[in-house]
């Protein structure tokens, strides 16, 4: 089984407090944003896990990354799900998108 970089505690110690609904909607989200960066990485030959493994910093990186998505989409989901653009990159990778309603 393959892990999640963050879990929905990390959000709530963040300081996002999850209702009943938002937490089931966190916990499908961090598995989606942890597969992305898996699929990112793996696109570059890399294997992040054990990247992870390797630097202890990758797996803050990672974490800090995921959180800060689901809390975006969290909020965004609630008042404007029509994001126009967002960025993400850490260690060497990246990510980037453009939605439209």
């Amino acid at each position: 089984m393959v892990k999640d970089y963050a879990e929905a505690q990390d959000i709530i110690d963040s300081g996002r407090n999850l209702s009943a609904d938002e937490m089931n909607i966190a916990k499908k989200k961090i598995s989606e944003a942890s597969a992305m960066i898996r699929m990112k990485a793996n696109a570059q030959g890399k294997d992040f896990d054990k990247m992870q493994e390797e630097n202890e910093d990758l797996v803050i990186v990672a974490k800090s990354i995921v959180v800060s998505c689901v809390i975006r989409y969290l909020n965004d989901s609630k008042t404007d799900p029509a994001v126009t653009q967002f960025s993400q990159a850490a260690a060497g990778y990246s990510i980037s998108g453009t939605y439209a309603a």
